[in-house]
């Protein structure tokens, strides 16, 4: 833990590099499986900022896989969010949108409304990038729709920010 916030001080300062070798060295370090799913998804996100979408997918599975095992339901709907992100940086679409799907049926059973709204407005991304423009709009549609239910301004700020270039 004592490496990631040093991580984070140098991810502040958007000093990727020494960041990421920081979180690195903190993921092996970590005492449990929740410090490790922690760790890396900061070496995930950190390599994303570098650009190297490739590697961030590769952490982010490996966050996903064990927020599955022993994180919070909050921490897994995150990490498989976050998951589907990448994949479709990487143009894996069929994988992120059943990452996605999942992610989203997840938030609907647990009464998640904010995951099911970040979950539908990633899953647009993907339409948008495989074709189907009228799904993308009934999703981002049914995020902004949970976000005004829910009372969220933030979360309304979000979708607004995620999806305002995708047409």
């Amino acid at each position: 833990m004592n490496q990631n916030s040093i991580g984070d001080i140098y991810f502040e300062e958007k000093e990727f590099e020494r960041a990421l070798a920081i979180y690195l060295a903190g993921s092996k370090l970590a005492n449990n499986d929740n410090e490790r799913g922690d760790s890396f998804e900061r070496v995930a996100l950190t390599y994303h900022m570098l650009h190297q979408n490739e590697q961030a997918l590769e952490y982010q599975i490996k966050a996903y896989l064990t927020n599955e095992q022993v994180g919070t339901l909050d921490q897994f709907a995150h990490s498989g969010i976050e998951l589907g992100r990448y994949y479709t940086l990487v143009k894996s679409y069929g994988n992120a949108e059943n990452t996605l799907n999942k992610m989203i049926n997840l938030a609907k059973e647990q009464g998640g409304a904010y995951y099911e709204a970040q979950g539908s407005y990633m899953l647009a991304k993907v339409k948008v990038a495989t074709g189907d423009l009228n799904a993308a709009k009934d999703l981002i549609n049914h995020a902004k729709m949970i976000a005004k239910t829910t009372n969220d301004k933030a979360l309304s700020e979000e979708i607004d920010m995620e999806t305002h270039d995708l047409f």
